[in-house]
Parts: C-alpha cells; sequence; structure tokens
C-alpha cells in the first residue's frame, strides 16, 4: 500500500459496516503502521484501524464484466469484511493496481 500510495495510483476503497459500508476512490496521500494503528489517508479521509483487529490479509483476483480485477481485502479474525481496495475501473489505471497487487498473488 506504501507504493500505491508514492505512485499516486487512483483506488476505490469499501470500508464494511454494521449497518452499510461507504464507498471512497481517489489517491492515497499516506499509508503507515504506526504503534499498533494501520494509518491511511486520502483526500477527504482519514482512517485508522487498530491492527490486532485485523484477522487476515487477502489479494484477491476476480473475472468481472469481461475484465480482471485485484483488490486487498481486510477481514477481522472472525471472517467479517472490514475493506477492500481495488483499482479505478480505467484499463491503465487497472492495470498498474494489478500488477502492484497481482504480485500478492503469485
Amino acid at each position: 500500500m506504501r507504493l500505491i500510495a508514492e505512485l499516486r495510483v487512483p483506488y476505490i476503497c469499501y470500508v464494511a459496516g454494521v449497518s452499510g459500508g461507504q464507498a471512497a476512490s481517489g489517491l492515497m496521500n499516506g499509508f503507515d503502521s504506526q504503534a499498533g494503528w494501520l494509518k491511511l489517508q486520502g483526500k477527504d479521509f482519514k482512517f485508522y484501524l487498530p491492527e490486532h483487529g485485523i484477522g487476515s490479509i487477502w489479494a484477491v483476483s476476480r473475472f468481472l464484466a469481461h475484465v480482471t480485477t485485484v483488490s486487498l481485502e481486510l477481514f477481522t479474525r472472525s471472517g467479517a469484511l472490514i475493506m477492500r481496495f481495488s483499482g479505478m475501473p480505467t484499463k491503465l489505471e487497472n492495470a498498474v493496481w494489478r500488477d502492484i497487487i497481482g504480485t500478492l498473488l503469485l
């Protein structure tokens, strides 16, 4: 995710919630892991997540609408989705995202 932030690759972020989720898109301005907290910063948001709340992180490849998409998904220890990051739907941006996150699938 640091590389995504450094290269300023556009993304879509979905944050799951009990009563529904919220989505944001754009450029990530910062990503850091410090003192037990995962810190993500975009143009219009700041998200802090305690690292002990993350049970697993998966790089997932899906074939949707004739395009292969790759996402990075964070889950709780009980298996509930916390967040999903994916590339923007344009061919170029999705390809760059796939190249970066797709290396985790190897």
